[in-house]
């Protein structure tokens, strides 16, 4: 099975736990960035996207969406923001093709997911198989062993 693990994060939690589950599967590990990237303090990117919400605008993001079109298993490392997964990749989820191919969610957030994997079902077209949430509160690092015991347990499995 031909896997691979997409990343975007803005503080390097979300990397850390996409790490996590590279090293628990072996599959490469592709990072996904913004274009302008946010700058400044974590509250002030937050407020941006918050405005970027509110006029449905998107950040360009790259690679582009087809870094999925050789896989067949996808796991994608991403962090909530404003209850959604992180907005500037709502119009790439979209944009790759996930036809025949499993969508697995690790979502990072400070408290609660919101509708994060709502949101990535929708935006995959159906695709998503099951999410993990990683508290970052509860956890000031990604637990490893929780990740490990995911990828082996759910996303590895036929």
């Amino acid at each position: 099975m031909r896997g691979i693990i997409v990343v975007y994060s803005y503080t390097g939690y979300t990397r850390r736990a996409a790490e996590a589950a590279a090293e628990a599967s072996g599959w490469p590990l592709a990072e996904l960035t913004v274009s302008p990237p946010y700058t400044g303090g974590y509250w002030q990117m937050v407020a941006r996207i918050g405005g970027e919400m509110v006029c449905g605008s998107h950040r360009a993001v790259c690679p582009a969406a087809d870094v999925v079109a050789t896989a067949e298993r996808v796991i994608l490392a991403v962090p909530t923001w404003w209850f959604t997964y992180a907005w500037p990749l709502h119009s790439w989820v979209r944009e790759a093709s996930w036809a025949g191919r499993r969508l697995y969610g690790l979502v990072t957030c400070g408290s609660r997911p919101g509708h994060s994997g709502e949101e990535l079902a929708r935006d995959s077209g159906g695709a998503l198989v099951d999410i993990l949430v990683v508290r970052q509160r509860q956890h000031p690092a990604p637990d490893k062993q929780e990740i490990a015991t995911w990828v082996s347990d759910v996303v590895m499995k036929e």
